[in-house]
């Protein structure tokens, strides 16, 4: 069986988001008893991160490539509870593309090991079509690990987005700032 590329690249994309779902799901749980059997506690102190993606987005079907940036607030959860794991946000995406996108999200952040971060955003697509507005509903989703450099988190970012037949890939830098 002979896969194009497209087919190849969403099959590796299903494949690699099961196995970051797994080994977040194994590292989180090893994390808690961890943290429950040494009394320790080294987690993040903020509640706020804004943050800033950009970089180069394959749009498809399309086949068009283009720069995108991608700005969120997050209200990171405190306690001991599996909520501190958690966050909650808005997010804003626009994609410099021939025909513009515009993407508003809410956004559920998951904090699963240090400075790795999950974003799961549904929102609202606009696409500008020759002075109209296309909208429809839309689905994020975002990996990133910051590495801590002064006050910031900067590091890798990899997203993909899903809106009725449209998706497209971002892979680029993110940077943080937590307060």
């Amino acid at each position: 069986m002979k896969l194009n590329r497209k087919s190849w690249l969403k099959r590796t994309t299903v494949v690699l988001a099961f196995i970051a779902l797994l080994h977040t799901s194994t590292s989180c749980c090893e994390r808690m008893q961890h943290e429950h059997e040494f009394g320790e506690h080294r987690l993040h102190s903020h509640t706020f991160e804004f943050g800033v993606s950009t970089g180069f987005v394959r749009l498809e079907p399309e086949g068009e490539s283009a720069v995108g940036t991608h700005l969120h607030l997050i209200r990171r959860f405190q306690g001991d509870a599996l909520s501190r794991f958690l966050g909650l946000g808005i997010g804003f995406e626009t994609i410099f593309a021939d025909h513009m996108h515009y993407n508003l999200m809410g956004t559920v952040a998951i904090y699963p090991y240090k400075n790795f971060s999950i974003g799961i955003s549904p929102g609202t697509l606009i696409v500008e079509h020759h002075d109209e507005h296309e909208t429809r509903y839309s689905t994020h989703v975002e990996v990133a690990y910051g590495f801590e450099v002064g006050q910031f988190e900067v590091g890798p970012v990899v997203g993909y987005a899903k809106s009725g037949d449209d998706e497209h890939y971002m892979i680029g830098i993110h940077v943080g700032k937590p307060f």
